[in-house]
């Protein structure tokens, strides 16, 4: 009786940890994807591209800072006693790579080397870097996690909203709204971890960086490929292609959160093969439904996320983009807790240089959004298959065929 109370206590607690999750991750999402349907409405052509490269430029400064970091440190924490000495390391380097960054950020501006945005965001590197929530996650706090999620992302879509329909709005107020409420989470996330808010740079910061570098330069091409390719196609597009694919983008990027919020709840039990082909099935179930959803209530969702007929080719393919994403949804994750980040590594090269050299090679031929949507679709499957793959193969296979030289991973985790 008691081991069965036991497990109905956790499954209790596992489920409204996932709908408060859900909630507060699914809200900021949302917002983020009704960002440039209604912009499109107020703003200029050129204010919406300012937004779209604010965007795109400071995920991927994000991305460069955390730079595989945020990934294995949350899976380092969750497994070690000693978890403040993990975050002080991965902290210390993260502020010295974004002071780098601030440096290069004012040269930029100082030299006029044109698009402010970048500069700017450069800039203000260090304050992205001293929000650490990943911390959350790795001590099994979602709710925690969420909630500061909600405050870095959902406040300021919210208030920026609420400005655009009042026609007070522009891409620097946008900017600074980020920058504002970024800093407060970071704030936030140091009061629930009980951690600093600020850590001492260091010199060897780059040690880190090495260590992690498998799944850091996996992590840019993810990113890339998923929304910063928006700052380089940005001119062959209309305005409304445009607006079409950003949105797009912007509704799968909410499939990637919940799937990531859905598998952080369980993170610390992803040992069991079980409960991992348990969330694998819910997982491609929710998003064969969405297909379904999509293929047969197209005309509606158009009018809801374009306010128009014509982005029903776009709702279908955000359908099978679902789908791409859902496909062994576990399998990226377990990849890492079992220490296979260099196959990560190797997958994620294959899928981010088929997709780049589609970008900048025979970008020509991609006049459309819906034809970058269908190379998404393609390259996110064939990612999905690959971490699938690495799975199933041995860990021998990664020591003889995919060692680089010879060189082991020696990452560590203190006991």
């Amino acid at each position: 009786m008691q081991n069965t109370s036991v497990a109905r206590s956790f499954v209790n607690n596992s489920i409204k940890n996932l709908f408060t999750v859900a909630f507060l991750t699914a809200l900021g999402h949302l917002l983020s994807v009704l960002l440039y349907p209604i912009a499109a409405r107020y703003l200029s052509e050129e204010d919406l591209v300012s937004i779209g490269l604010i965007d795109s430029t400071m995920i991927l400064l994000i991305a460069f800072i955390g730079f595989g970091l945020n990934a294995t440190a949350t899976r380092d924490i969750a497994l070690s006693t000693d978890w403040k000495k993990v975050l002080s390391k991965v902290q210390s380097a993260r502020i010295t790579l974004a002071l780098f960054c601030s440096l290069c950020g004012g040269i930029w501006l100082f030299l006029d080397l044109g698009q402010i945005e970048i500069g700017l965001s450069l800039l203000v590197a260090p304050i992205f870097a001293i929000s650490y929530d990943f911390v959350l996650y790795g001590l099994a706090k979602p709710q925690s996690a969420a909630f500061v999620s909600f405050i870095r992302q959902s406040l300021p879509l919210s208030i920026f909203l609420l400005l655009v329909v009042l026609g007070c709005a522009s891409p620097l107020i946008y900017f600074a709204f980020l920058v504002f409420f970024v800093f407060l989470a970071g704030i936030l996330v140091s009061k629930f971890a009980g951690s600093a808010l600020f850590y001492r740079p260091n010199k060897f910061f780059y040690r880190s960086y090495i260590t992690a570098s498998w799944v850091g330069i996996a992590g840019l091409f993810i990113v890339f490929q998923r929304f910063g390719f928006l700052t380089i196609i940005g001119e062959r597009l209309t305005n409304s292609d445009f607006v079409y694919l950003a949105t797009s983008l912007k509704v799968l990027l909410l499939v990637v959160a919940c799937k990531r919020m859905l598998i952080q709840v369980f993170y610390t039990k992803l040992v069991d093969d079980v409960l991992c082909k348990k969330l694998n099935i819910f997982c491609f179930a929710m998003a064969v439904l969405s297909l379904l959803i999509a293929w047969f209530f197209s005309a509606e969702l158009s009018q809801i996320l374009f306010n128009s007929d014509a982005g029903q080719q776009y709702v279908v393919l955000i359908g099978f983009g679902a789908c791409a994403l859902l496909f062994f949804a576990v399998s990226d994750s377990k990849l890492l807790l079992k220490r296979q980040d260099k196959w990560m590594f190797l997958s994620n090269f294959i899928c981010g240089l088929l997709f780049i050299c589609c970008v900048f090679l025979i970008g020509d031929y991609f006049n459309k959004g819906t034809d970058f949507l269908y190379l998404f679709v393609v390259i996110e499957l064939l990612l999905s298959i690959l971490y699938k793959i690495g799975l199933v193969l041995p860990k021998s296979c990664f020591e003889k065929y995919i060692c680089f030289n010879g060189i082991k991973s020696r990452n560590k985790i203190p006991k």
